[in-house]
This record gives structure tokens, sequence and C-alpha cells, in this order.
């Protein structure tokens, strides 16, 4: 099953990088970033990002998805 990229960055990006990825109260945008670089930080999650429990294929989406939103 595919994974549910936008409703995942709703559920766990959203808050701090806006609904559109454009940057929020507590981080920066991320619309248009490779995918590759996205999931790298979500990987690494650095401070003040929580740790974020998706599967490797659900974080690769979330990449895929924000690298397509328009900056």
């Amino acid at each position: 099953m595919a994974a549910d990229a936008p409703g995942l960055c709703k559920k766990n990006c959203a808050s701090c990088h806006g609904a559109e990825g454009k940057g929020g109260t507590a981080a920066p945008a991320v619309a248009g970033k490779p995918a590759s670089a996205v999931a790298g930080v979500v990987n690494a999650h650095p401070p003040p990002m929580n740790k974020i429990e998706l599967t490797a294929d659900e974080i690769a989406a979330v990449g895929r998805y924000v690298s397509s939103l328009k900056r």
C-alpha cells in the first residue's frame, strides 16, 4: 500500500513547517527541497525536531511529496 504522503506531512510536519511546507513559526521552508535532502533531515532529526516514527518507504514518500510542493 502506498504511503499517504500528504497525510503524513500534515500529521508530522505541518505544525512546524507550515501546511504547504513554506515555513512556520518553528522551522524553515521545505517546499521544493530535494527528496533526498528531506529524507536525510527526517532521518537525522536535528534539534529542535523530534524523531518521527516513519518507515523508510514513508520517509521516501514524504521526501517526494515535499519536493513536489511549490516554493
